[in-house]
């Protein structure tokens, strides 16, 4: 009697039919707003927006934009120009591929941190979401990667959204200009400097006007980096808070105290000399701009890596152009005064890998000779304050030198491979530990402070040849919130359940500004003095430490390394 069934029999088997249900299941558990028939859309200031699907590691789909323009193209005229407003577009933008980094030297293809191709044309971000329609709306975690102002990429095999979108939260990840590019100055005008900074500032405001669109809330927005990335973080915080556009940082393994990523007033004359006897371009700076806007970026790369600073014995890419303090003229002045001047009041969480400078010292580990290690000990007077980078700032770098010495290798110490680990804390103290603590005591927020102790089963120093795994260094984090594609990672099962761990507590710092989640058995307390209490990471378990290196930072307070800058800020 099937045929004589009412209607409304038949809509109410319907509703309980297999096929139904199990379409039923399969709507509840795709992205909400997608209804993934096919690619995400959403709408910016610009235009209309196509994007494509990500699936995470916990099997979540995910909407990525990639390659979305905040700025217009930074050639031709634009050259050395402040970042100028993106230009709209007709139709959808395709959000789908990644862009090129901005110009750099790719070196090995190894390298999961740096850009496969680049292009002149590379302000742009990406942004990936859980939903473009989210209620209520996500918090925003913007990462700005590091490479010494000389590298990087926003590759979404690199920094993709695989791990930290199965939390609720947004990923932004972009480009900025580096090198020559970024961050020459000529301490004029025309030319003042710090344009890598400012194109992370014009992103940052195109992110607080348009993350609504992605289902961003724009006044949950923390800004996050690592090395030179981390630097970026604190001169935001420091030199940008007053424009609202986030309300807290996340800064891995460096500040803008770090002593390679600013250079004094008056210092920059030499290279610029340099630059002018290489170019034979007119010394005039409207002149000088001009001319060198009429070099294709190969010779700028070439003429970059003429000027670099090489001392042959520490091996590794110091930056040849960092920010600067911008002339009192300047009306997009991003840095006005000497960070080491400068506190900050926000919410922050930062702090350093075990041994930070294995990285920067791979050199010495893979020259089985041990030729380096002579020349070191011959030459250190020279290449201490070269290398560390206090040549420019210690009024007396021989002294400075010498006190080093004594205090990390022994004062009458032969230096050879057994100092390997010594002269490795050495230059990670310098180069990030010792910032890291000093912007800390210069924070009235709260900062809650880490040191990475896990050592997974990837370290960066094996892509770049050593085959030795002495302890976590410069840039192994990086390895438990991205997917990092590189030749012959691992991924073992510890690894994955510290990265998920990582991935909680760092979120929860996103989400609420605590990074302690809820139920979780670690309590990550902020500082609350001077020696800075910090959150011991180890290899099976969490614990709060009293102090942070402490001898070695006590040794720092005290190290003549920088004296008071004489000259203030440049006039016009």
């Amino acid at each position: 009697g099937g045929l004589l069934q009412s209607s409304t029999e038949r809509g109410v088997m319907w509703w309980f039919s297999p096929l139904f249900l199990s379409l039923l299941t399969l709507f509840l558990y795709l992205p909400r707003g997608s209804g993934n028939s096919g690619p995400p859309f959403t709408s910016v200031a610009q235009g209309r927006l196509k994007g494509r699907w990500f699936v995470t590691r916990g099997n979540r789909t995910v909407a990525g934009f990639l390659g979305i323009p905040y700025a217009s193209p930074p050639v031709g005229a634009l050259r050395f120009k402040s970042p100028q407003p993106p230009g709209l577009w007709e139709g959808s933008f395709s959000a789908t591929e990644d862009k090129p980094g901005c110009p750099q030297r790719a070196g090995t293809s190894n390298i999961p941190l740096r850009a496969r191709e680049s292009s002149e044309d590379c302000l742009y971000l990406s942004v990936f979401t859980p939903d473009v329609k989210a209620e209520p709306r996500l918090p925003v975690l913007v990462f700005l990667p590091g490479g010494s102002f000389q590298t990087g990429t926003s590759s979404s095999s690199v920094y993709g959204p695989d791990y930290l979108l199965d939390e609720d939260i947004i990923l932004v990840v972009l480009n900025s200009r580096l090198g020559i590019l970024g961050f020459l100055s000529l301490e004029h005008p025309v030319l003042p400097g710090n344009l890598g900074l400012k194109d992370q500032r014009a992103a940052l405001r195109w992110i607080k006007s348009n993350i609504v669109q992605f289902g961003g809330d724009p006044e949950k927005i923390t800004i996050s980096g690592e090395s030179t990335g981390a630097a970026s973080v604190h001169y935001h915080l420091i030199f940008t808070a007053h424009e609202g556009l986030f309300r807290a940082g996340i800064a891995h393994s460096g500040s803008a105290r770090s002593p390679h990523v600013f250079k004094r007033p008056g210092t920059q004359s030499t290279l610029v000399e340099k630059l002018i006897n290489i170019t034979k371009c007119p010394r005039d700076p409207v002149h000088l701009v001009e001319c060198l806007r009429t070099f294709p970026v190969s010779e700028l790369l070439d003429i970059q890596d003429s000027l670099k600073r090489t001392s042959t014995a520490i091996k590794h890419q110091a930056p040849t152009f960092r920010p600067v303090i911008e002339p009192d003229c300047v009306e997009d002045a991003l840095i006005t005064d000497d960070p080491w001047n400068t506190t900050i009041d926000f919410p922050l969480l930062q702090g350093a890998n075990e041994i930070e400078g294995l990285l920067f010292t791979v050199e010495f580990e893979k020259d089985k000779t041990d030729k380096k290690f002579q020349e070191f000990n011959d030459n250190y007077l020279d290449i201490l304050p070269y290398n560390l980078f206090f040549d420019d700032t210690a009024k007396h770098p021989e002294a400075v030198a010498e006190m080093l010495k004594s205090f990390y290798l022994g004062h009458n110490a032969q230096i050879d491979r057994a100092h390997y680990l010594d002269l490795a804390d050495m230059i990670s103290d310098d180069r990030i530990n010792y910032g890291l603590v000093v912007s800390t005591r210069a924070n009235r927020g709260k900062t809650y402070f880490y040191r990475m102790n896990y050592k997974g089963s990837n370290t960066m120093v094996h892509y770049l040849g050593s085959q030795a795994y002495y302890g976590v260094g410069h840039t192994d984090e990086l390895f438990f919130l991205f997917p990092m594609r590189a030749p012959g990672r691992n991924i073992t099962q510890s690894d994955t359940i510290f990265s998920k761990q990582m991935v909680k507590m760092w979120t929860n710092f996103v989400k609420y500004l605590d990074p302690t989640p809820k139920g979780y058995p670690v309590n990550w307390a902020p500082v609350t003095s001077s020696s800075v209490e910090y959150l011991n990471i180890g290899q099976d378990n969490y614990v709060m430490e009293r102090a942070f290196l402490q001898n070695r930072m006590d040794f720092w307070n005290t190290l003549p390394y920088r004296n008071k800058m004489e000259e203030g800020r440049p006039r016009c």
